[in-house]
């Protein structure tokens, strides 16, 4: 004769034999346990992702400040190459072909520098007729500005 179960547990039988647990009961063992394997398997991937990040961060911050290092020794020896601020800010003083107007004043400064100045009645009649041919056809017929 068996008893009704009471809040989802049997009771036993006067025989003395164990009654199977109620579908609850196992359920809720299932989940418990699965529960405990989930909760070791995150503590186990939270353990090992914290070791990443700890590697990770100790193992790149020494690299980073190794960069800077390089970083720092490669610029100091091409600033201690450059040239002299003067001339970088300039570079127009150094000019191969140097414009000056009546009085005598710079205006313009074009090429690189290969020899000393020299003025227009030192260099060949036909070089200059050259340049003026090339850059103005027409320079003997106007006042100085072609329209």
């Amino acid at each position: 004769m068996a008893h009704s179960s009471v809040g989802g547990t049997a009771r036993r039988r006067r025989s003395g034999k164990r009654s199977a647990p109620a579908k609850s009961t196992v359920a809720s063992g299932n989940r418990q346990a699965t529960r405990k394997l989930v909760g070791k398997g995150l503590v186990t991937t939270r353990r090992l992702l914290r070791a990443v990040i700890a590697f990770s961060w100790s193992f790149g911050w020494r690299v980073g400040i190794a960069c800077l290092i390089v970083m720092a020794a490669m610029s100091a020896r091409y600033y201690s190459e450059l040239p002299p601020s003067s001339e970088l800010l300039d570079a127009r003083s150094r000019g191969s072909v140097v414009l000056l107007d009546r009085d005598q004043r710079v205006f313009a400064w074009r090429g690189t520098q290969y020899g000393g100045p020299v003025s227009s009645q030192e260099v060949s009649p036909y070089l200059r007729n050259a340049v003026v041919a090339m850059e103005d056809k027409r320079f003997y017929q106007h006042f100085g500005v072609s329209p």
